[in-house]
Protein backbone atom coordinates (compact mmCIF):
# COMPACT_ATOMS: atom_id res chain seq x y z
CA UNK A 1 0.00 0.00 0.00
CA UNK A 2 2.74 2.60 0.73
CA UNK A 3 4.27 1.84 -2.94
CA UNK A 4 0.95 3.12 -4.26
CA UNK A 5 0.30 6.25 -2.14
CA UNK A 6 4.14 7.04 -2.78
CA UNK A 7 3.19 6.68 -6.23
CA UNK A 8 0.05 8.70 -6.57
CA UNK A 9 1.89 11.86 -3.80
CA UNK A 10 4.48 11.45 -6.98
CA UNK A 11 1.59 12.45 -9.50
CA UNK A 12 2.22 8.73 -11.38
CA UNK A 13 -0.93 7.28 -12.78
CA UNK A 14 -0.01 4.02 -13.64
CA UNK A 15 1.78 0.58 -12.08
CA UNK A 16 2.36 -2.65 -11.96
CA UNK A 17 1.75 -5.76 -10.07
CA UNK A 18 3.62 -9.13 -10.26
CA UNK A 19 2.18 -12.66 -9.33
CA UNK A 20 5.02 -15.21 -9.58
CA UNK A 21 6.07 -14.15 -13.39
CA UNK A 22 3.00 -12.24 -14.49
CA UNK A 23 3.10 -8.56 -14.90
CA UNK A 24 -0.26 -6.93 -14.35
CA UNK A 25 -0.41 -3.24 -15.38
CA UNK A 26 -3.08 -1.01 -13.79
CA UNK A 27 -3.70 2.67 -12.56
CA UNK A 28 -2.52 3.45 -8.55
CA UNK A 29 -5.91 4.07 -8.23
CA UNK A 30 -7.19 0.82 -8.88
CA UNK A 31 -4.00 -0.86 -7.31
CA UNK A 32 -5.33 0.87 -3.94
CA UNK A 33 -9.11 -0.39 -4.58
CA UNK A 34 -7.69 -3.90 -4.50
CA UNK A 35 -5.77 -3.81 -1.67
CA UNK A 36 -8.54 -1.68 0.92
CA UNK A 37 -10.57 -4.66 -0.99
CA UNK A 38 -8.55 -7.18 0.22
CA UNK A 39 -7.88 -5.43 3.80
CA UNK A 40 -11.60 -5.28 4.57
CA UNK A 41 -12.00 -8.82 3.54
CA UNK A 42 -9.41 -10.37 5.78
CA UNK A 43 -10.84 -8.16 8.32
CA UNK A 44 -13.96 -9.66 7.89
CA UNK A 45 -12.58 -13.28 8.25
CA UNK A 46 -10.67 -12.17 11.19
CA UNK A 47 -13.68 -11.01 13.26
CA UNK A 48 -15.88 -14.32 12.00
CA UNK A 49 -12.97 -16.75 13.13
CA UNK A 50 -13.08 -14.52 16.40
CA UNK A 51 -16.37 -14.94 16.79
CA UNK A 52 -16.61 -18.80 16.31
CA UNK A 53 -13.76 -19.29 18.51
CA UNK A 54 -16.04 -17.23 21.18
CA UNK A 55 -19.15 -19.30 20.65
CA UNK A 56 -16.52 -23.16 20.55
CA UNK A 57 -15.38 -21.77 23.66
CA UNK A 58 -19.04 -21.36 25.50
CA UNK A 59 -20.44 -24.56 24.40
CA UNK A 60 -20.34 -27.31 27.06
CA UNK A 61 -20.86 -30.66 25.97
CA UNK A 62 -18.51 -32.58 22.79
CA UNK A 63 -21.43 -33.75 20.75
CA UNK A 64 -22.18 -29.73 19.99
CA UNK A 65 -18.56 -29.04 19.33
CA UNK A 66 -18.86 -31.68 17.01
CA UNK A 67 -21.87 -30.17 15.47
CA UNK A 68 -20.87 -26.67 15.28
CA UNK A 69 -20.56 -25.32 11.85
CA UNK A 70 -17.75 -23.05 11.68
CA UNK A 71 -18.08 -22.47 8.33
CA UNK A 72 -20.51 -19.96 8.35
CA UNK A 73 -20.70 -16.73 8.22
CA UNK A 74 -17.77 -15.89 6.27
CA UNK A 75 -17.54 -13.16 3.55
CA UNK A 76 -17.69 -13.79 -0.25
CA UNK A 77 -14.32 -14.05 -1.64
CA UNK A 78 -13.14 -10.68 -3.09
CA UNK A 79 -13.55 -10.67 -7.00
CA UNK A 80 -10.13 -8.94 -7.88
Amino acid sequence: MRRFEAEKASGIENTMLWYGINKFNLTVDNAINMLNSIEVYACKCYDTTSSHKAAVKALTSIDDVNNYNYKTGYPDKVNL
